[in-house]
């Protein structure tokens, strides 16, 4: 709050003064209308030029306070807000509130009072990305609003192209930061009162043009999952088969029949699609990612064609523009965040949303897991990126592995996985009825009674390990590369832990097919009990049998540390 006093205490914005007690902190309660109130009031009454003049004005003093430094990129900007290409020149204040959008002003005599300043960061932060906050947050926070025209009021404010194409990622990226995985409700308001797509229609028109161009011996069929216009272009995505099994090409037409300059074509592999029509060779990768330059001419053209050709046969798709607004409103693109990586995946598959029909082929659960499992699937960046990962705390994980006989080979198949770890910092307790051969530095042979229970077992390698942290597996469990780095990572987040436990899926030992997912919840006296398992394993350290017992019946843990 001084902070921020001082750096607006000239431009008429002043903080909703803080007071600390002995036992709390307490801010004044404010009385008034906010900027975005009295804005909304003035569209209600046909002054649109009204609000955005109170609105420029509002901006105009943020960038006045903003403005007494040069910005600078720095490695907590970047922890923060990703990698940004911005232009030379940008400038920034002593300490930033990035959150000076107009419900958090109250209008007063003098100029304004800012309830709300928790989002403040005393590393530089460009003002103009204050500022497009600012727009943004009020275009989208009502559906009325758009009658603004938001080029018109970025362009007022001064703010490029460049950098509203760069204010967006990193607003992306600090969305990402502060929720994770987790959609904010405020995200879903615009797409509740629209209604909903029937998708069903949607495969219905795709059956129909598919016959259409069968009926006219054409030997391709396409379709178009999302349309986008943005700033940068226009993006395309869906998917393409040629029945001659020839690679296919695209074109994008406007309503005049214009043919679009191509700025680039991907390719994508499509397991829905591939499944669907049992492809192989260059049909394989059905997916294609299609962007074409946006000319001014075109920019209100709401009606488009795609072209798909593959050397013998050409298609023509209109385009159902609007029928695909959702699926590239804020919603849609956050349930392909969810999806995973984009490097990874870009595309929600059609027939998790029905648009094969309902048929038992295609909306089983286990196709739909494998899906998910694409999306998240482990990935050489991730290896090259975690195994250059410097931990503040490096924790020494002991690995608990009891081996009866018979599961030699599904044994060494769990060891396989550990070596594979991108954090290298463990060590493998192998717990047999003979003292195993050792293999190496790491990997070590504790022998037991050949009639030793699970429980004993796990105590005989629990007191010989050297570890921080105990992890206990039994052979046959498979971990992902990345399994000791998401340890790791939450050792050093939270420092509180004590218990650490995953999901889990089974794998077919002979097809290799990934199955029976279980997606585990935080810890809840309803749902499962990892309270009870902390309080046998502090309780009675020697009775590992039955901390096994409880983990598997309440939350089927496959893998737990403590």
């Amino acid at each position: 709050m001084e902070q921020l006093t001082d750096v607006y205490k000239d431009v008429g914005i002043t903080m909703n003064t803080c007071h600390m007690g002995d036992e709390r902190i307490e801010i004044d309660f404010l009385k008034g209308q906010t900027l975005e109130e009295k804005m909304d009031y003035f569209l209600l009454e046909g002054k649109a030029e009204d609000a955005i003049r109170e609105l420029m004005r509002y901006i105009q003093a943020v960038r006045q306070a903003g403005s007494s430094q040069k910005f600078y990129v720095t490695p907590e900007f970047e922890q923060v807000f990703g990698p940004v290409l911005l232009p030379e020149g940008l400038t920034c204040g002593a300490v930033t509130d990035i959150d000076m959008v107009a419900g958090n002003a109250i209008c007063c005599e003098q100029g304004w009072t800012h309830m709300d300043y928790e989002w403040s960061f005393d590393f530089p932060i460009p003002v103009n990305y204050v500022i497009y906050r600012i727009i943004q947050n009020y275009l989208y926070g009502n559906v009325e609003r758009k009658a603004l025209n938001k080029e018109l009021l970025y362009k007022r404010a001064g703010l490029t192209e460049q950098e509203i194409a760069q204010y967006t990622n990193m607003e992306a990226a600090f969305q990402h930061y502060i929720t994770g995985k987790h959609v904010p409700l405020r995200y879903l308001y615009e797409e509740i009162s629209p209604g909903c797509v029937n998708f069903q229609a949607e495969e219905a028109n795709r059956k129909a043009v598919a016959l259409a161009n069968a009926q006219a011996n054409k030997g391709i069929e396409v379709f178009v999952d999302t349309f986008e216009i943005a700033m940068t272009g226009i993006h395309v995505n869906g998917w393409a088969v040629s029945r001659a099994d020839k690679q296919v090409s695209f074109a994008l037409l406007d309503e005049q029949g214009r043919e679009l300059e191509t700025v680039r074509t991907e390719y994508l592999y499509r397991r829905d699609v591939v499944d669907q029509f049992k492809l192989s060779g260059k049909n394989s990768k059905a997916g294609f990612h299609l962007e074409c330059r946006l000319p001014e001419a075109v920019q209100k053209n709401r009606k488009f064609t795609l072209v798909a050709r593959d050397g013998s046969s050409e298609v023509q798709f209109p385009i159902p523009v609007e029928k695909l607004r959702i699926k590239q409103s804020r919603i849609g693109k956050k349930l392909m965040d969810l999806r995973g990586a984009k490097d990874t995946i870009s595309y929600i598959a059609p027939h998790e949303m029905g648009l094969f029909g309902e048929s038992d082929s295609y909306r089983v659960e286990n196709q739909r897991f494998d899906t998910w499992r694409m999306a998240h699937q482990f990935t050489e960046k991730q290896r090259i990126s975690q195994q250059k990962t410097v931990f503040a705390e490096n924790p020494k994980i002991s690995v608990i592995l009891p081996v009866r006989d018979g599961q030699t080979k599904a044994a060494a198949e769990t060891l396989e996985s550990i070596r594979h770890q991108t954090v290298a910092n463990w060590e493998v307790l192998m717990v047999s009825e003979k003292k195993l051969k050792k293999e190496d530095e790491k990997v070590r042979g504790i022998a037991v009674e050949a009639d030793a229970d699970l429980g004993a077992r796990m105590e005989a390698g629990r007191k010989q390990g050297k570890g921080d942290w105990l992890l206990f597996m039994e052979p046959g469990d498979i971990l992902e590369p990345g399994a000791f780095y998401q340890i790791c990572q939450k050792i050093n987040q939270e420092t509180k832990v004590k218990l650490i436990y995953s999901d889990s899926d089974k794998i077919d030992s002979e097809t290799h097919t990934i199955f029976e997912p279980q997606f585990k919840p935080d810890d809840s006296p309803y749902t499962c009990k990892v309270a009870t398992i902390l309080e046998t394993v502090s309780g009675s350290m020697t009775n590992w049998q039955k901390r096994w017992e409880v983990s598997g019946k309440d939350m089927a843990v496959s893998h737990c540390m403590i």
